[in-house]
């Protein structure tokens, strides 16, 4: 995948379009399901110190969850959003975070 500032529109599905695609089909089985959406452009921005790609890539995972929450039975879902590590130092877009 390309990062989401330079991903093709009219070719490639941006998180939330793919995570809101496998929510249709997943919710079709009445056992349940299992779904797990990475944001590992983020960390890949981080380490490639673009503040500005990983910032985007947070924003963009942002709207993945946002997608899944009216989709799911609340009662019956568990949804964990996590961040297994930091960096403190990028600084490509004009500050450190």
């Amino acid at each position: 995948m390309d990062y989401t500032i330079e991903r093709d529109n009219t070719q490639d599905p941006s998180l939330p379009e793919m995570t809101k695609a496998a929510l249709e089909i997943l919710q079709r089985d009445a056992g349940g399901y299992f779904l797990l959406v990475e944001g590992g452009l983020i960390d890949l921005g981080h380490h490639g110190n673009k503040g500005k790609k990983a910032l985007t890539e947070t924003l963009e995972m942002d709207e993945a969850v946002k997608v899944r929450y009216p989709r799911a039975v609340v009662s019956l879902s568990l949804s964990l959003s996590l961040s297994l590590h930091t960096h403190s130092s990028v600084k490509d877009i004009g500050f450190v975070l």
